[in-house]
């Protein structure tokens, strides 16, 4: 993929789980993250999301690239799908039996996580 300002990935600040998968990422990717809190406010995210959307809470993965916004089940599957170096989660998931298909497994492992998180909304 080329380096430019998309593809961002979008995840919660205020959570620490969050926090640590964006890292992860990053390092395996070389992707651009960003807290939704903070994109919203930018110039690209004020251009690329209306008022609602930016108002919208940080409750999900969320993947802007040129093409499309992809969220949740949907963000997962495009990373594995275009990054080698996250092709990896789906061995990953396939040995934790999160492959049903692997994009919704990974998605509800997610969420399940984030309700163990005692600072991310319930």
């Amino acid at each position: 993929m080329e380096n430019s300002l998309r593809p961002v990935l979008l995840y919660d600040a205020d959570c620490p789980l969050c926090l640590r998968l964006a890292a992860f990422v990053t390092r395996r990717s070389g992707l651009k993250t960003a807290a939704w809190q903070d994109f919203c406010q930018t110039p690209e995210g004020v251009a690329a999301f209306s008022e609602d959307q930016r108002s919208a809470p940080a409750d999900r993965l969320r993947l802007l690239t040129d093409e499309a916004l992809f969220e949740g089940e949907d963000a997962w599957a495009y990373l594995i799908a275009n990054w080698r170096d996250l092709k990896a989660l789906d061995w990953l998931a396939a040995q934790m039996g999160l492959r049903q298909p692997l994009a919704r497994g990974a998605a509800k492992a997610g969420y399940t996580l984030r309700r163990l998180c005692t600072r991310c909304p319930k």
